[in-house]
Parts: structure tokens; sequence; C-alpha cells
């Protein structure tokens, strides 16, 4: 019951499709390849990952009719196909008209074609699940595109008014039917179908695309192009096999991009510490992984191990430019230029960015992001507070809530002591500060006086072990005044912001526009002055900031010139870019997805960093020499013995002078 529903139903769309297209029955194009069972069978394969089928009907004024009634001949077919073998036939069609509306009036002339059968990989596809792996890998879009077109002339003529209207979707899957009738043009049609072939590839990067002559020369022929097949000094070669030969083995039709045979691929890829440095730290020089950089032309880092990865994994090779100069990512000027490693792969003088960035809306078209490698934060960097004094050292010890908390402790001891003894209030007041801070003194206390006298002590044994520890920290260690934290605190400080990313941030919060206010373009010679000047901060990723504040701007005794701000004002994806459209996109993120998930990319970096850290700190260890200990490091315990004798001098001279009196 269910079958025949479906026969219902593909008649009515049968009917359907024969009043669209003004469907006829005239007995022309008899001899055309679409009547069979092997022309379905190789396309039936070639449209494998696809579930949208679309005909594009390409008429001329001088073919229009031709066009028309073959196209009646392909869908009648179809159709009857479909109600045949409905397993197979599960397309949804859809049929868009185009009309030359500028005929080209020139001629072109088709050079010599490099041609041969030659297989670009020796493999086959041994089952249907192998041919939606390999499909999948150079596809991600679930649309076909069938172009039935009078000849390569005409096809010629569209491409150069408008390729869009031919090529919609770069990455979707092509197959090009040339209905022309006369034998005329057999004699160079394969040097025609290698141009047009060869044009699809060099200009838009289809690589899923597959052409065939249906109704003159040798209807049996399905045409290929293989650009990763060199030929003494060129590359690409276009390749004809018969239905037959194609129905048995489709790999012979079939584009991969596993193996690039060498094949070179312009990519960008400038210096960047850590992620692609062309010295290799010193701890790195003896590693096993880093001793053939020849993939990654001479780089290391994480972008520069993905380059490498990704070229030994398909066999390409990178062909880099070393000229790029620092931090090239490039950005859209106000005339609406687009420069540096954006502009290259917009306009595909590069295929891939390899310099990491961040997964935002950079105000452009024409490139495309790959999958993230993981995620980074846009931070502050500061100057590091001013180092305090030796002789505050002992007020450092609590806060200013806790040192008028203990002196409100010590009052109200007092006040109670005064109030059980019985004493005068100066000797109340002296027997009191002895207990709190040790100090031997004779009592004979009650039983109550004694708990309470115990309470004190116990205070006494606290807060003196946290003041001596806390004083025995800060002579050993060096101690800074509070570091800004928060964006308010940068906003308050006044701080000038050197920053190139400020056209990242989405956020229009006030602190965020006051804080733009104060910003100047990043010029990375400027660097030097803010570790000097403490009114010039710094905005970028917050990885490149901590190797700039832990093993670049130091102090000669290795205390930072720098603090990285807690708060940060946003975190983003960081992704590679390809131009738009790339044949390779769904190749390099099926390798970055592994690197990624195995861990690879996050052991990149941090060998790098990690080696930059340690090389470092050896460095400032062996300029480190011994030296006397001097007064300089006993600053304040000399600053509280002379206060001390200062207040018991003056308290003897009190002594006296009251006696006197």
């Amino acid at each position: 019951m269910f079958q025949l529903l479906k026969i219902g139903v593909l008649i009515l769309v049968n009917n359907h499709l024969a009043k669209t297209l003004n469907i006829t029955s005239p007995d022309v194009f008899e001899k055309c390849a679409l009547y069979s069972d092997e022309f379905w069978d190789v396309y039936i394969k070639h449209f494998r990952l696809v579930t949208l089928l679309k005909f594009t009907i390409l008429q001329t004024k001088e073919h229009k009719f031709e066009v028309h009634q073959f196209s009646q001949n392909l869908f009648r077919v179809l159709m009857t196909r479909r109600l045949h073998y409905l397993d197979s036939y599960y397309y949804t069609i859809k049929v868009r008209r185009e009309f030359l509306t500028k005929p080209s009036k020139t001629a072109h002339e088709y050079g010599a074609v490099r041609h041969r059968v030659l297989f670009q990989n020796n493999f086959k596809i041994k089952d249907d699940e192998e041919l939606i792996r390999i499909k999948r890998l150079t596809s991600d879009s679930v649309v076909g595109y069938v172009v039935v077109v009078w000849d390569v002339d005409d096809l010629r003529s569209f491409l150069d008014e408008n390729y869009e209207k031919v090529i919609p979707k770069v990455r979707a899957t092509y197959a090009v039917f040339f209905v022309f009738s006369t034998t005329k043009l057999c004699s160079s049609i394969h040097e025609q179908i290698h141009y047009i072939l060869n044009r699809f590839w060099v200009q838009y990067n289809v690589i899923n695309v597959v052409a065939q002559t249906l109704c003159s020369c040798d209807t049996t022929q399905v045409y290929i192009h293989r650009p990763f097949v060199k030929i003494e000094d060129s590359w690409g070669v276009t390749n004809n096999h018969t239905m037959t030969e194609s129905s048995r083995q489709i790999s012979l039709i079939t584009s991969v991009l596993s193996n690039l045979n060498q094949y070179q691929l312009p990519v960008s890829l400038f210096e960047k510490v850590p992620t692609a440095v062309k010295t290799l730290p010193k701890l790195l020089k003896t590693n096993p992984l880093y001793r053939d950089l020849s993939w990654s032309q001479g780089f290391a880092g994480a972008d520069a191990m993905l380059l490498g990865t990704l070229a030994k994994c398909l066999n390409f090779t990178a062909v880099v430019d070393l000229n790029l100069p620092l931090n090239d990512f490039g950005h859209v000027l106000k005339n609406g230029t687009v420069s540096g490693v954006l502009g290259d792969v917009i306009k595909r003088r590069s295929q891939l960015g390899v310099n990491e960035r961040f997964l935002a809306n950079y105000g452009v078209g024409g490139f495309e992001f790959t999958m993230p490698h993981g995620s980074d934060k846009i931070c502050f960097m500061v100057p590091k507070a001013r180092k305090v004094p030796r002789w505050r050292t002992l007020f450092m010890c609590f806060g200013t809530c806790t040192w008028i908390m203990i002196t409100g402790v010590y009052f109200t001891c007092v006040v109670f002591w005064y109030l059980v003894r019985s004493s005068t209030l100066l000797k109340t007041s002296w027997e009191m500060y002895s207990f709190l801070m040790g100090i031997p003194y004779r009592v004979v206390p009650s039983v109550p006086q004694f708990f309470y006298l115990t309470g004190c002590m116990i205070f006494n044994v606290i807060i003196m072990g946290v003041i001596q520890g806390s004083l025995f920290t800060n002579f050993s260690t060096i101690t800074f005044y509070h570091d800004l934290d928060t964006l308010d605190d940068v906003d308050q400080s006044g701080i000038t912001i050197m920053s190139y990313v400020w056209h990242l941030i989405q956020d229009d919060s006030d602190v965020i526009k006051r804080l733009k206010k104060k910003s100047i373009l990043f010029d990375p010679g400027l660097f030097e002055v803010a570790a000097r000047d403490t009114n010039l901060g710094i905005m970028d990723r917050k990885s490149d900031l901590e190797i700039f504040a832990k093993a670049v701007y130091l102090e000669d005794d290795g205390t930072p010139r720098f603090h990285i701000v807690n708060e940060c004002l946003t975190t983003f994806l960081v992704v590679n870019i390809v131009p738009k459209g790339s044949a390779f996109l769904t190749m390099f993120n099926t390798i970055i997805t592994k690197v990624v998930e195995s861990g690879l990319w996050f052991k990149w970096y941090k060998d790098v960093a990690d080696s930059i850290f340690i090389e470092k700190s050896n460095e400032i260890m062996k300029k480190e020499s011994f030296k006397a200990f001097s007064f300089d490091d006993v600053q304040a315990p000399f600053y509280i013995l002379v206060f001390g004798y200062g207040c018991g001098i003056l308290i003897f001279l009190g002594e006296i002078f009251l006696k006197r009196v």
C-alpha cells in the first residue's frame, strides 16, 4: 500500500515537471547516453551525498530549442526511472533556467590538452560506506547541481558573464552535460573540456565536477580533472573513462584530497611568539619532535606544527612568504581595501592563513573560518604596581580594617581591665599592653581575672605569630602595592591603552566607552616605553601578554614590569582562515579536529611557551651573584628598633619631668 502511494506521488511530481518545462514527446536526441543503465548508475554514485538535486538549464538564443528538447528527454527518463527504482532516485529535484544576456562575440582558442589516463591515487573504493567517507572529505553540501548546456563556448560565456549562475556553491557536487549534436566539435572536444574543467578548479576552486558529451562524439566518456597531477613543469591533467569503467570502479571519477602529490600550496605565515617561531628555544633543539621542520618550512610552535601536520597528511608543499611583517593579520582600511594576511586570503593569493586569529566579525567577506583550536581572552596588561618601601612592611601585615579591629580590641580590653582592677587608667593601660604584647608583668589575679588574662595571652600569641610570619615574608620577598585587577580600576587609574583589537569588542558599556576614549594605536615599538612608563598599558590576547610579562619584560632580579589585569574584556574562539569556497576547508577541518581532540595543539603551544619561560629563568639565575648582607636588607627591624628607643627615651624624660613637678 505504501509503495503504491509513493508511485502516485511520483506521478504527480512527474506531471508537475511536465507542465513546468512544457514537456512534449519529440523523437530527438535518441542516440544520447542518458538512456543507458550505466549512465544513471554512474551519476547515482557521483551524487551519493546529495539529497537536493538542482538542474540548471543554460540557454542561449542560438540553441534555446535544442537545449529545451534535451531537457524534455532528460526529465522524462528521470521520472520514468524514479517510478521503477524508488530507492535509488531519492533526490528532491528543482529546476532553474538561466539565459545569456550578453552573448560573447569573440571566439576562444583552446590549447593542447595534457591528457592521459592517469590515476591520481592508486586506490579502489570497496563499498558504499567508503564512498560516502571519501566524498565527505571534499564536500560539505547535500546539494548537487546538474548543468545542462549546449557546448563549451556557451558555458564559457555564462562563466564570463556571471559564474554564480553556474556555480552557486563551490564545495557542492557538479555534473556538466554538453548536449550539442554536431560532430564538427569532436576533433577538439578533449581540449575544450580540459579548458573548462581546469577553469572550474583554477578560478573557482571546484573539484567535485565531471563532464560528459551526451549526444555527440564519444558519448560513453566521462571527463574529470586531476589538479594535483604534475606533468613536466605544470599541474593538472584531464582524464576520461568510459561509463562502464566508471560504473565498475567509481574511484576513477571521484575527486580526493588525501594526497596532493607535493602540490605547491601558497599559505600565509609570519613569525609570532610562541605559536610560530623561526628560532627554537634551547630546550627544544634536542627534542626529536622538532628535528625535521621541513613540512612547516622551518617554523616551530603550535601554528607552525599544525601547518606541518596538514602538509604531511595531505602531502603538499607549503609555499610561505618569509618576508611578511610581524603581526600582519590584516584589517579593512577606510577606503575598503583589505591589508595583510586577511587580504591575501580573500584575494586567493593564499589558501590558508596559518596564524591563529579570533573568530569574530571583521567587517568584510570573502573568507571562511576553520574549526576552532581553542579560546583566548582579550585582557589589559598594565605597569606593575610600585614596590612597598622597607619601612612600611610592618604595616602591610594586615589590612587597614584589621589594624582598626586590633586597636579596638586593645581599648576594649583596657576599659574592661580598668573596671575590674580599680586602678589608675595609666597603670591599667600599661598592664593590658604588657599582657597583649607578651611583656612580663607581675600580677596576682583572681580566678575570673585569670581566665580573662588567659584569653588575652592567647590573643597575643596569635596576633604576634601572624605579625612575625608576615615580617619574615616581607623581608625575604619583594612586596608590591595592590595591582589594578578590574576594568574599573584601569578606568579610574587614567592609564592610556595601546591596542589594535577594539573593533572586535562588541560591548558598549560605559566603562568600555571610557576606556576606548583613552586608547591609542598599537605600536610594538612602544612596548619598552610602556615598561618604563606607569601611564601606558596594552590590550591584547592574554596568551601573548603572559609571554611578555613573564619572559620578556623583566627586571634584572626577575620581577615583572607588567601585570595582567584579572578581569578581561571578552573571550574569543581562535581559528584559521581560508578563501571563501575553499576546496580544502573540509579536509583541513577533519585534520584540525583530530589534532585538537588529541591534545597535540595544546602540547605544541606549551612546549614552546614553557621552554621560553625556563630559558629566561635560567638566564636570570646565571646573572645573579652573591652579595654581602647589608643594612638595606634589614631596614625595617632597625626602623622599629629606633622607634622603640625613641619612645623609651621620651617616656624616660617624661617620668623625670613629672617627678620634678
